[in-house]
Protein backbone atom coordinates (compact mmCIF):
# COMPACT_ATOMS: atom_id res chain seq x y z
CA UNK A 1 0.00 0.00 0.00
CA UNK A 2 1.34 3.41 -1.01
CA UNK A 3 0.03 6.92 -1.49
CA UNK A 4 -0.72 6.04 -5.14
CA UNK A 5 -1.95 2.44 -5.10
CA UNK A 6 -3.28 -0.35 -2.90
CA UNK A 7 -2.43 -4.07 -3.12
CA UNK A 8 -5.19 -6.64 -2.65
CA UNK A 9 -4.27 -10.27 -1.91
CA UNK A 10 -6.81 -12.78 -3.20
CA UNK A 11 -6.16 -16.53 -3.08
CA UNK A 12 -2.42 -16.09 -3.04
CA UNK A 13 -2.27 -13.52 -5.84
CA UNK A 14 -1.62 -9.79 -5.50
CA UNK A 15 -3.58 -7.18 -7.44
CA UNK A 16 -2.42 -3.54 -7.52
CA UNK A 17 -5.19 -0.95 -7.91
CA UNK A 18 -4.59 2.79 -8.41
CA UNK A 19 -6.20 4.85 -5.65
CA UNK A 20 -7.99 6.89 -8.31
CA UNK A 21 -10.15 3.84 -9.06
CA UNK A 22 -11.47 3.71 -5.50
CA UNK A 23 -14.39 5.67 -4.15
CA UNK A 24 -13.70 8.87 -2.24
CA UNK A 25 -14.55 7.16 1.05
CA UNK A 26 -12.27 4.20 0.29
CA UNK A 27 -9.40 6.50 -0.69
CA UNK A 28 -9.76 8.37 2.60
CA UNK A 29 -9.71 5.06 4.49
CA UNK A 30 -6.56 3.85 2.69
CA UNK A 31 -4.70 7.11 3.33
CA UNK A 32 -5.66 6.99 7.01
CA UNK A 33 -4.34 3.43 7.26
CA UNK A 34 -1.08 4.51 5.62
CA UNK A 35 -0.55 7.19 8.24
CA UNK A 36 -1.41 4.88 11.13
CA UNK A 37 0.71 2.05 9.74
CA UNK A 38 3.77 4.25 9.30
CA UNK A 39 3.44 5.56 12.82
CA UNK A 40 2.70 2.10 14.23
CA UNK A 41 -0.06 1.18 16.68
CA UNK A 42 0.31 2.96 19.97
CA UNK A 43 3.31 5.04 18.87
CA UNK A 44 3.50 8.50 20.43
CA UNK A 45 1.96 11.21 18.30
CA UNK A 46 4.16 14.13 17.25
CA UNK A 47 3.87 16.96 19.78
CA UNK A 48 2.79 20.50 19.13
CA UNK A 49 5.68 22.89 18.36
CA UNK A 50 7.25 23.84 21.72
CA UNK A 51 7.69 27.41 22.84
CA UNK A 52 11.39 26.88 23.61
CA UNK A 53 12.94 25.35 20.50
CA UNK A 54 16.43 26.12 21.75
CA UNK A 55 16.00 23.44 24.40
CA UNK A 56 15.53 20.81 21.69
CA UNK A 57 18.28 21.86 19.31
CA UNK A 58 21.93 20.91 19.56
CA UNK A 59 23.72 17.94 21.10
CA UNK A 60 22.18 16.43 24.23
CA UNK A 61 24.22 13.85 26.11
CA UNK A 62 22.84 11.31 28.61
CA UNK A 63 19.19 12.14 28.05
CA UNK A 64 16.77 9.71 29.74
CA UNK A 65 14.72 7.36 27.59
CA UNK A 66 11.41 8.46 29.05
CA UNK A 67 9.02 6.68 26.68
CA UNK A 68 8.94 2.95 26.06
CA UNK A 69 7.53 1.87 22.72
CA UNK A 70 5.27 -0.74 24.34
CA UNK A 71 3.85 -0.92 27.86
CA UNK A 72 4.16 -4.71 28.10
CA UNK A 73 6.90 -7.05 26.91
CA UNK A 74 4.54 -8.81 24.50
CA UNK A 75 4.34 -5.62 22.44
CA UNK A 76 7.93 -6.04 21.30
CA UNK A 77 6.87 -9.27 19.60
CA UNK A 78 4.15 -7.51 17.64
CA UNK A 79 4.82 -6.43 14.09
CA UNK A 80 5.22 -8.20 10.80
CA UNK A 81 6.51 -11.57 12.05
CA UNK A 82 5.67 -11.30 15.73
CA UNK A 83 3.93 -14.65 16.14
CA UNK A 84 6.68 -16.50 14.29
CA UNK A 85 9.41 -14.91 16.41
CA UNK A 86 7.66 -15.53 19.73
CA UNK A 87 6.90 -19.15 18.87
CA UNK A 88 10.48 -19.76 17.73
CA UNK A 89 12.16 -18.19 20.75
CA UNK A 90 9.67 -19.50 23.31
CA UNK A 91 10.69 -23.00 22.35
CA UNK A 92 14.45 -22.57 22.69
CA UNK A 93 15.04 -19.32 24.56
CA UNK A 94 17.22 -16.45 23.40
CA UNK A 95 20.98 -16.60 23.56
CA UNK A 96 22.49 -13.62 25.37
CA UNK A 97 26.27 -13.12 25.49
CA UNK A 98 27.05 -16.12 23.23
CA UNK A 99 30.60 -16.39 24.52
CA UNK A 100 29.15 -17.24 27.94
CA UNK A 101 26.28 -19.38 26.67
CA UNK A 102 23.61 -17.50 28.65
CA UNK A 103 20.03 -18.25 27.61
CA UNK A 104 16.99 -16.23 28.69
CA UNK A 105 13.23 -16.19 28.21
CA UNK A 106 11.73 -13.89 25.54
CA UNK A 107 10.16 -11.58 28.13
CA UNK A 108 13.55 -11.04 29.77
CA UNK A 109 15.30 -10.47 26.45
CA UNK A 110 13.29 -7.33 25.66
CA UNK A 111 13.79 -5.83 29.13
CA UNK A 112 16.48 -3.23 29.76
CA UNK A 113 19.88 -4.59 30.76
CA UNK A 114 20.66 -4.67 34.48
CA UNK A 115 23.83 -4.47 36.51
CA UNK A 116 26.74 -2.07 36.41
CA UNK A 117 25.79 1.28 34.94
CA UNK A 118 22.48 -0.13 33.72
CA UNK A 119 20.59 -0.71 36.94
CA UNK A 120 16.83 -0.60 36.24
CA UNK A 121 16.27 2.08 38.87
CA UNK A 122 18.67 4.36 36.99
CA UNK A 123 16.73 3.98 33.75
CA UNK A 124 18.30 3.91 30.31
CA UNK A 125 19.81 6.88 28.53
CA UNK A 126 20.63 8.11 25.06
CA UNK A 127 22.36 10.89 23.16
CA UNK A 128 20.31 13.11 20.83
CA UNK A 129 21.40 15.58 18.17
CA UNK A 130 18.97 18.04 16.59
CA UNK A 131 20.27 20.51 13.97
CA UNK A 132 19.80 24.24 14.56
CA UNK A 133 17.38 24.59 11.61
CA UNK A 134 14.70 22.51 13.36
CA UNK A 135 11.68 24.80 13.80
CA UNK A 136 9.03 22.43 15.15
CA UNK A 137 6.81 22.97 12.10
CA UNK A 138 6.97 20.30 9.41
CA UNK A 139 7.75 16.74 10.41
CA UNK A 140 11.43 15.79 10.39
CA UNK A 141 13.06 12.43 9.92
CA UNK A 142 14.62 10.52 12.82
CA UNK A 143 17.56 8.10 12.74
CA UNK A 144 18.35 5.85 15.71
CA UNK A 145 21.85 4.36 15.61
CA UNK A 146 22.69 0.97 17.17
CA UNK A 147 26.29 0.50 18.25
CA UNK A 148 28.33 -2.71 18.60
CA UNK A 149 29.44 -1.40 22.01
CA UNK A 150 27.67 0.06 25.04
CA UNK A 151 28.29 3.72 24.25
CA UNK A 152 26.23 5.86 21.86
CA UNK A 153 27.53 6.72 18.41
CA UNK A 154 29.00 10.22 18.39
CA UNK A 155 28.66 12.62 15.48
CA UNK A 156 31.28 11.97 12.81
CA UNK A 157 32.93 14.57 10.59
CA UNK A 158 30.35 16.19 8.36
CA UNK A 159 27.34 14.44 9.91
CA UNK A 160 25.86 17.60 11.44
CA UNK A 161 25.67 19.24 8.02
CA UNK A 162 24.10 16.12 6.50
CA UNK A 163 21.42 15.93 9.19
CA UNK A 164 20.64 19.63 8.75
CA UNK A 165 20.35 19.18 4.97
CA UNK A 166 17.98 16.22 5.23
CA UNK A 167 16.16 17.52 8.31
CA UNK A 168 16.85 14.49 10.48
CA UNK A 169 17.08 14.18 14.27
CA UNK A 170 19.79 11.70 15.29
CA UNK A 171 19.86 9.56 18.43
CA UNK A 172 21.81 6.63 19.83
CA UNK A 173 21.23 4.71 23.06
CA UNK A 174 23.54 3.22 25.65
CA UNK A 175 23.65 -0.52 26.35
CA UNK A 176 23.53 -2.03 22.86
CA UNK A 177 26.79 -3.99 22.76
CA UNK A 178 26.96 -7.09 20.58
CA UNK A 179 26.88 -9.33 23.64
CA UNK A 180 23.34 -8.24 24.51
CA UNK A 181 20.39 -10.23 23.23
CA UNK A 182 19.40 -9.06 19.76
CA UNK A 183 15.84 -8.42 20.88
CA UNK A 184 17.04 -6.28 23.78
CA UNK A 185 19.05 -4.14 21.38
CA UNK A 186 16.01 -3.79 19.14
CA UNK A 187 13.83 -2.87 22.11
CA UNK A 188 16.26 -0.12 23.10
CA UNK A 189 16.22 1.26 19.56
CA UNK A 190 12.42 1.28 19.51
CA UNK A 191 12.34 3.01 22.89
CA UNK A 192 14.84 5.60 21.68
CA UNK A 193 12.66 6.30 18.66
CA UNK A 194 9.56 6.53 20.86
CA UNK A 195 11.28 9.09 23.08
CA UNK A 196 12.32 11.29 20.14
CA UNK A 197 8.87 11.01 18.58
CA UNK A 198 7.33 12.16 21.85
CA UNK A 199 9.54 15.27 22.01
CA UNK A 200 9.95 16.27 18.35
CA UNK A 201 7.61 16.63 15.39
CA UNK A 202 8.53 13.58 13.30
CA UNK A 203 7.40 12.54 9.83
CA UNK A 204 6.13 8.91 10.15
CA UNK A 205 7.35 8.21 6.62
CA UNK A 206 10.97 8.96 7.64
CA UNK A 207 11.62 6.82 10.72
CA UNK A 208 15.03 5.21 10.22
CA UNK A 209 17.30 2.76 12.03
CA UNK A 210 21.01 2.42 11.43
CA UNK A 211 24.02 0.81 12.99
CA UNK A 212 27.69 -0.05 12.72
CA UNK A 213 28.97 -3.62 12.38
CA UNK A 214 26.79 -5.82 14.61
CA UNK A 215 24.54 -2.83 15.20
CA UNK A 216 23.89 -2.64 11.46
CA UNK A 217 22.55 -6.19 11.51
CA UNK A 218 20.21 -5.24 14.36
CA UNK A 219 18.92 -2.23 12.41
CA UNK A 220 18.17 -4.36 9.33
CA UNK A 221 16.37 -7.05 11.34
CA UNK A 222 14.49 -4.41 13.35
CA UNK A 223 12.96 -2.88 10.22
CA UNK A 224 12.07 -6.29 8.81
CA UNK A 225 10.02 -7.01 11.92
CA UNK A 226 8.65 -3.52 12.63
CA UNK A 227 7.31 -1.77 9.48
CA UNK A 228 7.04 1.54 11.38
CA UNK A 229 10.80 1.74 10.70
CA UNK A 230 10.70 2.84 7.08
CA UNK A 231 14.39 2.76 6.21
CA UNK A 232 17.73 1.26 7.25
CA UNK A 233 21.39 2.28 7.00
CA UNK A 234 23.54 -0.73 7.88
CA UNK A 235 27.24 0.15 7.89
CA UNK A 236 30.01 -2.44 7.58
CA UNK A 237 27.80 -5.44 8.30
CA UNK A 238 26.06 -8.00 6.16
CA UNK A 239 22.51 -9.16 6.80
CA UNK A 240 21.56 -12.19 4.75
CA UNK A 241 17.92 -12.60 3.82
CA UNK A 242 18.13 -16.24 4.82
CA UNK A 243 17.74 -18.61 7.77
CA UNK A 244 21.11 -17.41 9.09
CA UNK A 245 19.76 -14.02 10.18
CA UNK A 246 16.01 -14.80 10.12
CA UNK A 247 15.79 -18.31 11.62
CA UNK A 248 12.08 -17.98 12.40
CA UNK A 249 11.06 -17.26 8.79
CA UNK A 250 10.35 -19.46 5.79
CA UNK A 251 11.48 -18.36 2.31
CA UNK A 252 7.88 -17.57 1.34
CA UNK A 253 7.80 -14.97 4.15
CA UNK A 254 10.44 -12.84 2.41
CA UNK A 255 7.90 -11.49 -0.08
CA UNK A 256 6.31 -9.53 2.76
CA UNK A 257 9.40 -7.32 2.93
CA UNK A 258 8.84 -5.80 -0.51
CA UNK A 259 5.47 -4.38 0.52
CA UNK A 260 4.94 -1.12 2.34
CA UNK A 261 7.67 1.05 0.83
CA UNK A 262 10.53 0.24 3.22
CA UNK A 263 14.12 0.49 1.98
CA UNK A 264 17.41 -1.03 3.18
CA UNK A 265 20.80 0.69 2.64
CA UNK A 266 24.11 -1.10 3.13
CA UNK A 267 27.37 0.86 3.43
CA UNK A 268 30.84 -0.57 2.84
CA UNK A 269 34.19 0.24 1.25
CA UNK A 270 37.69 -0.92 0.48
CA UNK A 271 38.73 -0.54 4.12
CA UNK A 272 35.88 -2.70 5.42
CA UNK A 273 36.85 -6.34 5.95
CA UNK A 274 33.15 -7.20 5.54
CA UNK A 275 32.98 -5.66 2.05
CA UNK A 276 32.40 -8.89 0.10
CA UNK A 277 29.97 -10.21 2.72
CA UNK A 278 27.97 -6.97 2.49
CA UNK A 279 27.82 -7.22 -1.31
CA UNK A 280 26.69 -10.84 -1.07
CA UNK A 281 24.00 -9.91 1.44
CA UNK A 282 22.64 -7.21 -0.84
CA UNK A 283 22.27 -9.77 -3.61
CA UNK A 284 20.16 -11.95 -1.30
CA UNK A 285 17.72 -9.05 -0.81
CA UNK A 286 17.72 -8.18 -4.50
CA UNK A 287 16.80 -11.76 -5.45
CA UNK A 288 13.60 -11.38 -3.43
CA UNK A 289 12.79 -8.02 -5.01
CA UNK A 290 13.23 -6.11 -1.74
CA UNK A 291 14.20 -2.43 -2.25
CA UNK A 292 17.85 -2.20 -1.23
CA UNK A 293 21.01 -0.39 -2.29
CA UNK A 294 24.71 -0.51 -1.47
CA UNK A 295 26.75 2.67 -1.05
CA UNK A 296 30.52 2.31 -1.33
CA UNK A 297 33.63 4.44 -1.15
CA UNK A 298 37.32 3.47 -1.34
CA UNK A 299 37.85 5.46 1.88
CA UNK A 300 35.07 3.71 3.85
CA UNK A 301 36.33 1.38 6.56
CA UNK A 302 34.71 -0.85 9.17
CA UNK A 303 33.13 2.19 10.74
CA UNK A 304 30.01 4.36 10.70
CA UNK A 305 29.41 5.79 7.22
CA UNK A 306 31.47 8.66 5.90
CA UNK A 307 29.44 11.86 5.53
CA UNK A 308 29.12 11.64 1.70
CA UNK A 309 27.76 8.08 1.95
CA UNK A 310 25.39 9.05 4.76
CA UNK A 311 24.19 11.91 2.56
CA UNK A 312 23.53 9.57 -0.37
CA UNK A 313 21.82 6.98 1.81
CA UNK A 314 19.46 9.46 3.48
CA UNK A 315 18.58 10.91 0.09
CA UNK A 316 17.75 7.48 -1.29
CA UNK A 317 15.69 6.55 1.76
CA UNK A 318 13.69 9.78 1.51
CA UNK A 319 12.76 8.96 -2.09
CA UNK A 320 10.96 5.86 -0.82
CA UNK A 321 8.76 7.95 1.46
CA UNK A 322 7.56 10.31 -1.27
Amino acid sequence: MSAESVTLSVRGRDYVLPLERLSEADRAFVLAQLEDGARGPGAPASPEPPADLAALRGYHKDRPIHTRRFDAWEGYFEGRFGEERLEFYSGQGIVDAPDRGVVMAPEEAVSWPGGGDFKPENGMRMDIYCPDNYDGGEGWGVLVWVQPGDWPCKLKDGWAEVFAKHKVVFCSTYGTRNEQADLRRMALALDGLATVRADYRIDPARVYAGGTSGGGLIAAVLAANHPEVTGVISSARSCQLSARDFPYLKPRDYRELKRGGQRWCFVTGDGDYNQEAVRSAVRSWEREGVPCEVFESPEQGHDPPLAPLLDEALGWLAEGGR
